[in-house]
């Protein structure tokens, strides 16, 4: 019996990764560890066990170590961020098959991550870590302003900071570095995204997609949005073979799904931003699917699980077959009136996670917007077109009270 347990940890809502519909009639029995903000969404199955402080609990280590001794899972599953580094450990300790904590290491630490690309001539922007106050003083002298420092393990853009002055280094002076920090040149030039996945040590899906707006600006433009490069705009093949080459540096699972993002520089330039060997967060996955077909959670769980395919995989650098688009809308400093619970015509799939009557800080980290809309259009430019037209409709058709001035970031 124990060959058939699989322990999934999970920090997703659960209409993004239904394990127990995707593990119906393989035999497997689940056992999950998730977040307190995820567990009634996840009540109806029997072996959960959910916790506060998701991302620094030390309880939730200590009960995936017990859970793994008593039932010995086959497979140890890892979808979102803060858990890649826990289930590489333990499949480290166990010997269960997947992505080790050296591989995920490479993926995680931002300052490993850019040695290790670097040694491979991938472009990458100056950096350094930070241990003490020290590193970033001289990390000035030497490089200038602007700047940037972020959690060498952080996502979502929480605790990033661009410097651009003396004045926001003494901001940040005041607030305390934290520890586990780096800081990095700041790159000029659009952000662009490649998300796809690996099976079998093959690059099967590698979809290019642009920012509309980005993940520091968000908080200016209160959305977020990305739109799927067609297969006319030069940069798709281009940023397909630079992925290539990316994954082929790094010590990439045998399956893993991934999340990349290069700068584009005035000097036409590719640099490399970071690179996550998990799925992107948003709507990313939903905007893939409703351009490609492909269930790109679905197609990476079944490949760690050893489970046929549901769909045929695509060949690398495939363009979509339609243009899509997704938008995030994020809240504002006040509290929340009426909102609308519909969406525009070009919307194939939305999500309103926002409460009337609640209030909202306004100060947030990319994962914590209020509502998602994924549009397909007939063209990339109507597709960028749709995400301004969606966010704008949304602001028009809302009500904020109580506004607040946003704190400085």
């Amino acid at each position: 019996m124990s060959e058939r347990n699989v322990l999934v940890f999970s920090n997703s809502h659960y209409d993004d990764a239904p394990y127990d519909k995707w593990l119906e009639g393989t035999g497997y029995r689940l056992w999950m560890i998730v977040s307190d903000s995820k567990s009634a969404e996840h009540a109806h199955l029997a072996d959960v066990s959910s916790f506060p402080d998701y991302w620094n609990n030390p309880e939730i280590d200590q009960t995936a170590l017990d859970l793994v001794n008593k039932h010995a899972p086959s497979r140890i599953i890892a979808r979102c961020e803060p858990d890649v580094l826990r289930a590489a450990k333990l499949r480290d300790i166990t010997g269960v098959a997947g992505q080790g904590w050296d591989s995920a290491v490479a993926f995680r630490d931002k300052v490993v991550m850019k040695q290790t690309l670097a040694k491979g001539n991938i472009a990458v922007p100056a950096f350094a870590r930070l241990d003490i106050p020290l590193d970033l003083f001289h990390f000035v002298q030497q490089h200038g302003y602007p700047l940037v420092v972020k959690p060498t393990t952080g996502s979502g853009s929480v605790d990033t900071h661009v410097l651009r002055d003396e004045q926001d280094l003494q901001r940040l002076l005041a607030r305390g570095i934290p520890p586990y920090t780096e800081v990095e040149q700041f790159i000029e030039g659009p952000m662009y995204i490649v998300d796809g996945l690996v099976v079998d040590n093959e690059l099967v899906a590698a979809h290019p997609s642009r920012y509309v707006n980005d993940c520091l600006s968000f908080r200016a433009t209160h959305y977020l949005g990305t739109v799927m490069l067609d297969a006319g705009n030069a940069m798709h093949s281009r940023l397909v073979e630079y992925t290539k080459r990316v994954l082929a540096q790094l010590p990439t699972p045998e399956h893993t799904t991934f999340h990349l993002e290069v700068f584009h520089t005035p000097e036409d330039e590719l640099v490399l931003c970071e690179v996550a060997s998990r799925t992107a967060g948003g709507m990313i996955p939903a905007t893939l699917r409703a351009a490609t077909g492909l269930d790109i959670d679905r197609a990476w769980f079944n490949a760690q699980m050893g489970l046929p395919q549901q769909t045929p995989l695509p060949r690398p650098g495939q363009p979509p077959a339609r243009s899509a688009s997704h938008v995030l809308i994020y809240p504002r400093r006040g509290t929340l009136g009426a909102l609308p619970h519909q969406a525009p015509p070009e919307t194939v799939q939305y999500l309103v996670r926002a409460t009337a009557g609640a209030r909202y800080g306004g100060d947030n980290r990319s994962g914590d917007w209020i509502a998602g809309y994924v549009m397909v259009t007939d063209s990339e430019d109507a597709a960028e077109m749709a995400v301004h037209e969606t966010a704008k409709w949304f602001e028009a058709s809302t009500t904020w009270h109580d506004l607040e001035e946003p704190t400085c970031a």
